[in-house]
């Protein structure tokens, strides 16, 4: 570990160390001053080494926050120290739950010594290698994971999160600079997912690599189910009247529902919907189903039977919209015969009309629907 950034001369004089030392020189003979300086030199690049390997390898129980505070007064310089991989002592410590801790401190102790940059946010915003879509300490900070998913690790991680945004090191317009709310997408990371939400939660609404993000979290290659299932919670909570944004599409004109079927099969896409849309919720979800996916209307009507007599936004009856969006005795004869009688009677809140009006109405009407349901309200018509 004997590598230096090109800014390790311009560190060296303003440790506390060695500005201790410079006070110590200015009481020496000027004929012994370049032989102290070379010796200084060498000394302090040697400890700053010894110092740069202990921040490389950080434990929060054998180190604390202050006791590193000072050493890296002593010999800032150890900041830019790198590692077998080229890293940064920041670098490594976001790579591990035991030494994560300290980053807001090096990164606070960083931008004092202006390390990659004001811009660069302390370290912050370096990226592990030059290669293409390699994260920074920010996207690492927000997707680090242990192999159990240990909640444990997740909320240490959030926490961490929490002290850059205090510290304003950690900003709202890293959420689109850096997609951090995707890289935050796993059930492993929910804690840092909701908390990174709280700050837009139309993100959710948004597009990430040209495709709604809902959409990317199952065909991101990075993702699993889980994801699918964090994202749908979080949007039934945050949009129920987009129901979930369940439906949104992508500019193929493909729903959500219809990406997840293609990845994870219609069973396993529906038990990831009844997680996240329990029976209980009364949302009307036919009324969205017949609009976006109606081949799939059967299988989402036996799972949500009771949607059936929800009322949408604008108080429109599931028949209503049926009917308008064609059915009819034709392609759906048990859901025209099985209308109540109060159906049949009542007026759609929206267009103003009767059932059998909007039957007539639809672009695929059918007269035997229409006449079907006129005779089973004939006091509809006014007399002549």
């Amino acid at each position: 570990m004997e590598s230096w950034s090109k800014e390790y001369e311009n560190l060296l004089p303003r440790g506390t160390f060695i500005q201790g030392l410079a006070k110590l020189r200015d009481t020496l003979p000027n004929q012994i001053h370049a032989k102290f300086d070379e010796h200084v030199r060498c000394m302090v690049r040697d400890l700053s080494t010894e110092v740069g390997k202990m921040l490389h390898n950080l434990h929060e129980k054998k180190h604390s926050i202050t006791q590193v505070q000072k050493v890296i007064r002593a010999f800032p310089s150890s900041l830019l120290c790198l590692n077998h991989k080229a890293w940064i002592p920041i670098q490594s410590c976001a790579q591990s739950v035991e030494s994560v801790r300290f980053v807001p401190l090096l990164a606070d102790e960083a931008m004092l010594y202006n390390v990659n940059g004001r811009n660069g946010r302390g370290g912050l915003k370096m990226k592990y290698s030059t290669i293409v879509h390699t994260p920074n300490v920010l996207q690492v900070l927000c997707q680090m994971k242990s192999m159990d998913k240990s909640s444990a690790v997740d909320r240490t991680y959030t926490e961490v999160l929490k002290i850059l945004q205090s510290k304003k090191l950690l900003k709202s317009k890293d959420l689109n600079k850096y997609n951090l709310l995707h890289a935050s997408c796993d059930i492993a990371c929910k804690s840092r997912f909701e908390f990174l939400l709280k700050w837009n939660k139309k993100k959710l609404k948004e597009n990430h690599c040209e495709e709604p993000f809902i959409h990317s979290t199952i065909t991101s290659k990075t993702n699993g189910p889980g994801s699918f299932a964090l994202t749908l919670s979080k949007t039934i909570k945050y949009f129920p009247r987009d129901l979930g944004l369940l439906f949104q599409m992508n500019d193929r004109k493909e729903t959500t529902f219809d990406v997840a079927v293609q990845f994870y099969g219609k069973e396993k896409t529906f038990q990831i919907i009844k997680e996240c849309i329990p029976a209980s919720k009364k949302l009307p979800i036919l009324h969205h189903v017949i609009r976006a996916v109606p081949e799939y209307l059967n299988d989402f009507a036996i799972r949500y039977p009771s949607s059936i007599y929800r009322r949408d936004e604008n108080g429109r009856l599931f028949h209503h919209l049926a009917l308008e969006c064609g059915v009819s005795l034709l392609n759906n004869p048990m859901m025209i015969l099985q209308m109540s009688d109060a159906t049949v009677e009542e007026c759609d809140p929206v267009t103003g009309l009767l059932p059998f009006m909007i039957a007539a109405s639809s672009q695929e009407n059918d007269l035997s629907t229409c006449y079907h349901l006129l005779r089973r309200s004939p006091s509809s018509i006014p007399p002549l």
